[in-house]
């Protein structure tokens, strides 16, 4: 995971329809008529999802492995549809449906971070400050999941080799690595960043063991892509070669 930084403004159809779609859902639910569903539509739409892969280079918030086009991959940070603390626990319905088309809450994540580990988990330090409505305040609560769009990743977590851990055991670097399976738990996942690693590191063991070669020659540029800012797994290359 690596921090970036998010553009302003917002695209034109959170701003417009989005915050339309916001205000008739605030009203709803001020006279008990709320029946919440996300309009795919406004917070999916192709200028979103460009908006967001340029943002983050085209890959996962969260694992930052390459993400291709699919509706499904528009992930609500804090999750507007549903909320539940951990597995097991009460399911609250709605979530934070007034932040669903908030440009400030959405992410691009892969199918597999967002559907199969995050879906509606969203763990609070203290689950009694949850926000239940727009009148609530936001700044009440301590997630525990970090937002890599606003906050320094690198103060939580980091890789030792192709395992990320949670810098000094802190417990949103913990609870992070565990909602979303980012290490072991998700093998492919581990095994793709080990096959990366290796492939870099052969290639610079190929340069040095033979600088003015022709294989040298072609192996930089390898090099460059794989350890740059749009390469994946940007934060294991980073801490592997200081790049």
């Amino acid at each position: 995971m690596t921090r970036f930084d998010r553009p302003q403004p917002a695209p034109a159809i959170l701003l417009d329809e989005g915050m339309a779609q916001t205000a008739n859902d605030c009203t709803e639910q001020e006279a008990g008529l709320l029946n919440f569903i996300a309009d795919s539509n406004i917070y999916g739409d192709a200028t979103v999802k460009a908006a967001l892969r340029g943002m983050q280079r085209g890959k996962c918030a969260y694992c930052e492995v390459e993400v291709h086009d699919n509706p499904g991959t528009i992930d609500h940070y804090r999750p507007s549809k549903a909320v539940q603390q951990a597995k097991g626990e009460e399911v609250l319905r709605p979530g934070y449906f007034w932040l669903a088309y908030q440009w400030e809450n959405l992410l691009l994540a892969c199918i597999d971070c967002n559907q199969n580990r995050k879906r509606i988990y969203f763990p609070l330090v203290d689950p009694q400050t949850r926000a239940r409505s727009f009148h609530d305040d936001l700044g009440d609560e301590e997630p525990l999941l970090i937002d890599p769009s606003a906050e320094p990743v690198s103060d939580y977590l980091r890789f030792r080799k192709e395992l990320l851990e949670a810098v000094d055991g802190n417990a949103r670097g913990t609870e992070t690595i565990t909602i979303l399976w980012l290490n072991n738990e998700r093998r492919a996942l581990v095994r793709n960043r080990r096959k990366r690693l290796q492939f870099v590191r052969a290639l610079f063991d190929l340069i040095r063991a033979n600088p003015q070669s022709a294989e040298a020659a072609r192996a930089q540029p390898l090099i460059d892509e794989a350890t740059g800012p749009d390469g994946e797994y940007r934060a294991m290359m980073a801490a592997e070669f200081d790049a």
